[in-house]
């Protein structure tokens, strides 16, 4: 398990450390939750504004674990008692959502996969390639790159990068005795995400891949453009992301919501039915997180007001835009005000000894801790 601090020095610097890098016996929440609190103690941490973990069970018992422990300290200085001490990663349930999705399209991205293996396995194969995107009059400025089919944002990369070689696969297919439609002719064992042999029977490879796979391909690869961006935009570590979360959630609700169809412009065409189950299965994955307002950390939105450039105007803007009625979208603005006052309070310098002010800079300031862990 990897534990990261992020923290602001006296002079509004922002910084990160990395506290521990070590081995966990398990992946108990409260094995987890130990070993946070044993390191905060051995650095000498005792405020912690927000813990930022994957999204797990486990991962929930040791966040509580570590809210409990704080609070009994003899100098308990958890922020508002650890109230907003769980941060869930966004850019974890961003890839659990897309992942989601994914799964319905596993074909057509196998098929153009197994196209992109061909030309990476070897210096001939690689060569033949290049010879038939010349052939295209393609630029060759960028290549094709295989993913990590764990990692979507990879397979994301790697479908962008193969569909702007397109006519080159297809060129490379329309030879029937060409060796690159001999490889999809052989036999290969069954494997699971991780590259683990699932079956002993032998299937025949994957592809090449169709017209339908490359249409598919471009769907989902102007669909997942969002989702890329959003996650790159929340994963920085040199400079603060929270202020971004909120808006980056909306953009991924809104993307879901553009892959349905209305009725009457339906065509019931494959391509379509694809993209409406893919929706349907995301949006539930989304609701899963984002649907109640209750169940999202609340510093998300305080962030937004911290944010020179939106105040606390722009919060209720945003709760109007998503069609709640006046009297939510006034409870859910108080709601939001009196947590950023209460922080307000938790931090404002006081006259008996609290922070400490010099020269107009908070001495002390609270951290944020990034814990990951688990199986890579």
């Amino acid at each position: 398990m990897v534990l990261t601090a992020h923290f602001i020095d006296s002079e509004w610097k922002m910084h990160k450390r990395v506290l521990n890098f070590c081995v966990i016996s398990n992946h108990q929440g409260s094995t987890i939750g130990k070993l946070i609190e044993n390191c905060l103690l051995e650095w000498g941490i005792e405020k912690v504004l927000a813990i930022t973990v994957d999204n797990a069970s486990a991962n929930k018992v040791a966040i509580n674990w570590v809210r409990s422990k704080l609070n009994r300290r003899a100098k308990a200085e958890p922020v508002l008692q650890g109230k907003y001490l769980h941060v869930r990663c966004l850019a974890h349930i961003t890839n659990l959502i897309v992942v989601s999705g994914l799964k319905r399209l596993s074909k057509s991205i196998l098929a153009i996969r197994n196209a992109v293996r061909y030309v990476r396995s070897s210096p001939q194969r690689l060569e033949f390639f290049k010879t038939c995107v010349e052939a295209e009059g393609l630029s060759l400025n960028g290549m094709v790159c295989m993913d990590v089919p764990t990692r979507w944002n990879s397979t994301f990369i790697m479908l962008d990068s193969a569909l702007k070689y397109k006519k080159a696969f297809v060129r490379m297919g329309e030879d029937e005795d060409s060796p690159f439609l001999a490889y999809f002719k052989e036999p290969e064992h069954e494997v699971d995400e991780d590259g683990v042999i699932v079956s002993n029977t032998k299937h025949i490879r994957a592809g090449p891949p169709s017209e339908d796979d490359w249409e598919n391909a471009t769907v989902f690869v102007k669909f997942l453009r969002v989702f890329y961006e959003v996650t790159l935009k929340v994963s920085a570590s040199l400079h603060p992301t929270v202020n971004k979360a909120f808006h980056s959630i909306l953009a991924i609700e809104k993307e879901i919501d553009k892959l349905f169809v209305l009725p009457e412009m339906a065509t019931g065409s494959e391509a379509e039915k694809v993209l409406i189950d893919m929706a349907s299965k995301m949006r539930e994955k989304y609701n899963k997180y984002f649907v109640k307002f209750e169940d999202m950390n609340v510093l998300l939105v305080v962030a937004i007001v911290l944010d020179p450039r939106f105040k606390l105007r722009h919060v209720t803007h945003l709760f109007k835009k998503e069609k709640f009625d006046d009297a939510e979208v006034e409870k859910k603005t108080t709601t939001i005000k009196e947590v950023l006052m209460s922080m307000y309070e938790e931090y404002a310098p006081r006259l008996d000894g609290g922070i400490h002010m010099r020269g107009g800079n908070v001495n002390s300031a609270a951290q944020t801790v990034n814990a990951s862990g688990g199986r890579e």
